[in-house]
């Protein structure tokens, strides 16, 4: 396994992607200290991550921003109705609509899964770092990954 100034390497974005996976494999092998938290699979934190910052998103438009199948998504949406994390609305003027919204239950469990994070990964730097320029790499990096997924998956 290669790490980051490997010479063996010799790319820095395929340094960063693999720098980017085991930060995200650390950070989720970490039991929340707080027992009242709920963890989440994979699928599942990824199709609450997008209901938490698009409230009112379809399911098509939730299967359609985070990559998985409909009948995935299903199976998640259903395990995050069960725990009282989503709470699935008709549209008013057509019945045949659903959105989706998160509940104050899923709207405390990302406040207290959000503290965890942050303990560990200020913890991780030694809280002499300020993270902002790696939020907004990180961001693109995202924004663009997601959008040459859904450009490929369009063709």
């Amino acid at each position: 396994m290669t790490t980051a100034g490997d010479p063996l390497s010799g790319d820095p974005y395929a340094d960063l992607a693999e720098i980017v996976l085991r930060a995200a494999r650390e950070i989720s092998f970490h039991e929340p200290d707080d027992p009242e938290t709920i963890s989440l699979t994979p699928s599942n934190g990824n199709v609450m991550r997008h209901v938490d910052r698009h409230p009112g998103a379809t399911p098509s438009e939730v299967a359609h921003a985070t990559g998985l199948r409909r009948s995935n998504l299903s199976a998640a949406l259903k395990e995050l109705e069960r725990i009282g994390f989503v709470d699935r609305r008709f549209e008013p003027a057509d019945g045949r609509v659903v959105r989706l919204f998160p509940t104050a239950r899923a709207a405390e469990n990302l406040r207290r899964t959000r503290a965890e994070w942050a303990r560990q990964v200020f913890g991780a730097l030694g809280g002499d770092v300020d993270p902002r320029s790696s939020i907004v790499l990180l961001e693109r990096l995202t924004d663009g990954l997601i959008a040459s997924r859904q450009r490929e998956h369009q063709l």
